[in-house]
């Protein structure tokens, strides 16, 4: 067992492997005496993602994943250690789910959050004040957190009037591996007809064929490579890649070092507990 320090917890995208490829390009440039576990939840959106437990629907496996992180958290906590939590995607809600679940106290011990294309990117995280996560807003205010979004991410950067939403709006819990998803989905039925996400505007033609321009636009780039390149491109306004600039951000921020002060044989943070 390792002496208490820091503990950093993954949570990967949708349809990611076991650990998640695209954390693990913040974890890799870790200090090597944090130790990084993954929350192994089943990363399904419904019919995306694994199949060891069915296709079963986002919403679900959200619940079952952020109920796992909470126990992940809570352990680390108890043996005296603080803790970080990372998300990508559909990880991303989990580490939302997750700190809504814990007391003040223990909030008080998560050292940082950081989010990679989070669904649910408050505006103005990242600058933009007309775009923002595909489900909505989930603001952090007494957590130090970091959100890496890629401007032509619709994902976590979608426009605030966007078709896309109600995509987001209306297919979480569709799936086939809940007994309960068809219930649920007749309930919430109701609901979403009287609260739509979007809803066409009539009176404004050209603003919808812009509208629904710009989500074509997104929906091409999520089927590219928008939305997995974190690793690749460079975050605009730096020389470093999203990721890279997310490890040294919580480098400065968990332990107050100088970004450049470790060479590439101290990085590297452990997988044993």
């Amino acid at each position: 067992m390792k002496e208490a320090g820091i503990v950093v917890i993954r949570n990967r995208g949708i349809g990611e492997p076991e650990p998640g490829p695209t954390l693990s390009g913040v974890t890799d440039l870790l200090p090597s005496d944090w130790t990084c576990l993954e929350n192994p939840w089943l990363a399904q959106y419904g019919p995306a993602g694994e199949r060891r437990e069915g296709r079963v629907p986002f919403l679900d496996a959200v619940d079952s994943g952020s109920t796992s992180l909470t126990t992940m958290v809570r352990k680390a906590i108890g043996d005296g250690n603080r803790v970080v939590l990372l998300g990508y995607s559909g990880g991303a809600v989990l580490v939302h789910r997750t700190l809504d679940q814990l007391s003040t106290g223990e909030r008080r011990k998560i050292a940082a959050v950081g989010f990679v294309s989070d669904p649910e990117q408050p505006r103005l995280a990242t600058g933009d004040a007309d775009r923002y996560g595909i489900r909505g807003e989930s603001p952090i205010t007494d957590i130090p957190a970091r959100w890496a979004a890629d401007p032509d991410d619709g994902i976590c950067l979608c426009p605030d009037n966007s078709p896309l939403r109600l995509l987001a709006q209306w297919t979480p819990d569709v799936g086939w591996g809940s007994p309960l998803a068809l219930r649920q989905q007749a309930r919430r039925a109701v609901t979403l007809r009287r609260n739509p996400a979007y809803a066409v505007d009539m009176k404004d033609l050209d603003g919808e064929k812009a509208r629904f321009g710009e989500a074509r636009r997104l929906i091409d780039g999520y089927r590219g490579d928008d939305h997995i390149s974190y690793g690749v491109r460079t975050e605009e306004g730096t020389t470093a890649t999203y990721l890279e600039n997310m490890a040294l951000w919580l480098r400065a921020t968990v332990a107050g070092q100088p970004t450049g002060d470790r060479g590439v044989a101290q990085l590297g943070c452990s997988t044993s507990a």
